[in-house]
């Protein structure tokens, strides 16, 4: 159940505080790929969290070095083109347009096309 479900984000702050508080734990102990899946599971419209959306941004650098990272890790196969891409459209959902999510995709797009794979 997404928390829009429950609860008008605009009208409760608890909803919002619990929310943020658990992305904040994930960024803490887990992975920003755990944030971020978090977010994207439980808030149908991040965009409108700016709280959501400036913690995220507050982790930029390892998200960033994060993919670029996988990207150069030996297992990187398709697999890992399509969990990159889908991170980068889920940041994007959340209306998080960084230029460097967009050069990563155009490189794994790429990347994918000379494998022969499509992505």
């Amino acid at each position: 159940m997404r928390i829009n479900e429950i609860a008008d984000p605009r009208q409760s702050e608890r909803p919002r505080e619990l929310i943020y508080n658990k992305v904040k734990e994930k960024f803490k102990k887990y992975s920003f790929w755990s944030a971020i899946k978090y977010v994207s599971d439980y808030v149908s419209a991040p965009a409108e969290w700016p709280e959501i959306v400036e913690l995220i941004t507050e982790h930029k650098t390892e998200i960033i070095k994060g993919m670029l990272e996988s990207i150069k890790d030996p297992r990187y196969d398709s697999y890992s083109m399509y969990t990159l891409i889908d991170l980068t459209e889920q940041l994007h959902n959340m209306g998080i347009i960084w230029p460097e999510l967009n050069t990563i995709k155009a490189s794994i797009q790429h990347d994918a096309k000379v494998r022969g794979l499509n992505i």
